[in-house]
């Protein structure tokens, strides 16, 4: 897990999440960087506003902002971008990359399946700001349906002009209460594959208010077969 931030005079702005896919890239939601610059990453922290915490923090500046090509804001398709790191990752406990879904399985339909989400963000819509890590598990929904509930909206047609479709993955709390919210976007959604290995499913991009059970969370889909995203990232990132 990542947290992607501006420097603001001695202090820190951090502003959204991002995952780190190999020594030296972290992924993240392109949206994220519209209005401001992502200066700094930060890995393996666990409360930012705690430096006894234990969480052996490795801070690095961002040499470089890779935007997917396929954006068009105010569309929400396509909202991803790398971030390069200024010098390499020391992997340890706390700090290693996300699995990619480069194999097979990655084409299975998970609809149904747990997934899980990390992030600093907030623990209500419009919420105090948290500074902690904090981890849930959600379940994967059709796209078909967010899609019906996304439509009920008055910016559904600016937003989703072709619709939510097999390029986002909807996931949520059948219940309600648990969900992504304002300052997790760009983090990562993970779900086991066969081997029981956590593998990236998606990336935080946009909701309805946090924790809606009529509006699930909606995230790029690292999975979407035959994934142009994972290409795209092979051609940046490896």
């Amino acid at each position: 897990m990542a947290l992607v931030g501006e420097r603001d005079g001695q202090a820190m702005n951090w502003f959204c999440g991002g995952v780190l896919i190999n020594e030296q890239w972290v992924l993240s939601a392109l949206h994220c960087f519209l209005y401001n610059k992502p200066e700094v990453v930060r890995l393996g922290e666990h409360n930012y506003k705690d430096d006894n915490d234990g969480a052996p923090h490795q801070d690095f500046d961002v040499a470089e902002t890779v935007m997917y090509p396929g954006y068009v804001y105010p569309e929400a398709y396509h909202d991803l971008a790398l971030l390069r790191l200024s010098s390499r990752v020391h992997i340890q406990e706390l700090i290693n990359p996300v699995c990619l879904p480069w194999a097979v399985e990655s084409e299975v339909d998970i609809t149904g399946h747990a997934a899980t989400l990390t992030g600093y963000g907030d623990t209500e819509y419009r919420g105090i700001p948290t500074s902690y890590l904090q981890e849930i598990n959600m379940r994967v929904f059709s796209s078909a349906q967010c899609d019906q509930s996304y439509s009920t909206l008055p910016h559904y047609a600016a937003t989703w002009p072709k619709g939510i479709g097999q390029e986002t993955l909807c996931a949520g709390d059948p219940n309600g209460g648990r969900d992504a919210c304002q300052g997790d976007s760009g983090g990562p959604l993970v779900t086991k594959d066969v081997g029981g290995s956590f593998v990236l499913a998606g990336i935080v991009v946009q909701g309805n208010g946090c924790g809606n059970k009529d509006f699930p969370g909606l995230y790029a889909n690292m999975r979407y077969p035959p994934s142009p995203y994972l290409v795209w990232i092979k051609n940046v990132a490896f």
